[in-house]
């Protein structure tokens, strides 16, 4: 974490051996502020006519820490960070420094205003339709081949205002496609949700400008316009309040305790609410449902390489969109994670890579490796313990083609190189039987009526691509489920 360490004058010796210039220099000398929603964890829904006016605003995106109640309007003030360190410190899960138990994975997760979306590269991909026909075939989840979600794709896209074009492509991905042409690998821009003109290589800081149609700009801020919810910061769930009713065979959610951060002081709060939604994302909607009481044992069950190339007058990487906005339409949504892993709170993560991971990773790794040097790399390399490095206009082919082989060949577990996950999901997967599965085909939990799950922790299988379109369509999808539910209470 060296890197991310800065002296009296924000500045660090090693970013000039990586040639990095810094924070953005559009902030060096000028506060970015900018009004906008809190974004925060549970939500309740607790009044009458409005809920229904804003249902779909309330349930939208990946909500994070504390309460969402429904009251008057409030916004708060953000500032755009402008140091590495000290943004991880406050926009990520963990503080920027989670990892498995084993340290073998890295992990990061947003925990911030718009959670997940505020600090995505703004890649944004519908769900593929092989994933689409796996979840409805094998899954049974017959949601994946209706109407409804096809709607909830398109409403997502528009909102988000997700395009493909590109007015200047950053240096990595001019790199990316020419290896790819190189090579002849197809390649295609990746969709994403800011305009053509948007060139931002900090996207992992947040976006200063706004132009990233995260969460924070989209969904929360038309719930608080609407008039018919309030965001509370500093505030944290405890756990779902739900009692049995004679007769009933299981419980109903009634409510949320919650801890509010009043002055410096902490108060313990209670809401009672007719739905209650948790979307505290895959590595928080677990514990919490546990804490509430749920005790089905589908609850918290169940990656990116660092490479490094050496490029002569090369611009960093930072310069541009850091997105990958090209893809390799061979391989697009050909590896997805199989393996099994538990989750029972952020400090207690396991994960066990499978063998047809490992072997995944290294045909990835083998491929990139070439994409590298066909696109005029001076020297590649890995960083795996044992990794070494070839200057590729220095050998023969030969000697180039054994590189290769030998690096992507190398084993990949044992902390043997450092692994990364970013877009955790499937930790309360969705199905159609409680014993395979912890929420139903309308995303509520199969113990607990009234309880609904509404972020990556329902993906039924991994996705094999961003998941920044797909969370708010399951989404979409389940506040049309809450919406009949609070219809008929109305009735009755």
């Amino acid at each position: 974490m060296g890197e991310f360490q800065v002296n009296e004058k924000d500045e660090n010796v090693s970013w000039q051996a990586i040639d990095y210039c810094g924070p953005d220099p559009d902030l060096e000398d000028k506060a970015t502020k900018r009004e906008t929603s809190k974004e925060m964890g549970y939500q309740t829904s607790d009044n009458q006519g409005g809920v229904l006016d804003a249902s779909v605003e309330e349930v939208f995106g990946p909500l994070y820490k504390g309460l969402l109640n429904l009251k008057q309007p409030q916004k708060i003030v953000a500032e755009t960070l402008r140091q590495s360190g000290p943004t991880l410190d406050q926009m990520y899960l963990g503080n920027g420094l989670l990892a498995t138990a084993d340290m073998g994975v890295v992990i990061l997760a947003g925990s911030t205003i718009g959670g997940g979306s505020t600090i995505n590269w703004s890649a944004s991909i519908k769900t593929p339709e092989h994933v689409l026909r796996e979840w409805s075939k094998f899954h049974e989840l017959e949601l994946f081949q209706r109407k409804l979600y096809k709607e909830a794709l398109d409403v997502v896209y528009h909102r988000m205002g997700v395009q493909s074009d590109i007015h200047k492509e950053g240096f990595n991905n001019m790199v990316l496609r020419k290896g790819c042409q190189e090579l002849g690998y197809p390649v295609n821009t990746i969709p994403r949700n800011s305009p053509p003109d948007h060139y931002c290589g900090w996207c992992c800081l947040g976006c200063k400008d706004g132009k990233k149609k995260g969460t924070s700009e989209t969904w929360l801020v038309d719930l608080v316009n609407s008039g018919n919810g309030v965001i509370h910061p500093q505030c944290e769930a405890i756990k779902v309040l739900h009692r049995r009713k004679q007769g009933r065979g299981r419980s109903t959610a009634t409510g949320v305790a919650f801890e509010f951060d009043h002055d410096g002081i902490k108060q313990i709060c209670v809401v009672e609410s007719k739905v209650t939604i948790a979307a505290c994302g895959a590595l928080c909607t677990p514990a919490f449902l546990k804490k509430s009481g749920l005790k089905n044992p589908n609850i918290a069950k169940t990656s990116i390489f660092i490479l490094y190339v050496l490029f002569v007058n090369a611009m960093g990487v930072w310069h541009g969109h850091k997105s990958t906005n090209v893809q390799v339409l061979k391989n697009r949504t050909r590896f997805r994670a199989c393996c099994s892993g538990e989750l029972n709170s952020t400090s207690s993560i396991s994960y066990k890579m499978d063998e047809c991971d490992e072997q995944n990773l290294q045909k990835g790794l083998e491929k990139v490796l070439r994409i590298l040097a066909a696109a005029g790399a001076e020297e590649i390399g890995t960083h795996h313990y044992k990794g070494k490095t070839l200057k590729v206009k220095e050998v023969s082919y030969h000697e180039y083609e054994r590189f290769v082989k030998e690096e992507s060949s190398r084993g990949l577990r044992d902390l043997s190189t450092p692994i990364c996950s970013a877009h955790q999901r499937g930790s309360c997967r969705m199905g159609v039987d409680p014993k395979v599965s912890a929420v139903n085909p309308l995303g509520e939990t199969w113990e607990v009526e009234g309880l609904y799950v509404a972020d990556s922790s329902v993906f039924p299988t991994a996705l094999g691509v961003n998941p920044m379109v797909t969370v708010p369509a399951i989404a979409y999808c389940t506040a049309q489920s809450v919406l009949d539910v609070l219809r008929r209470k109305e009735r009755y």
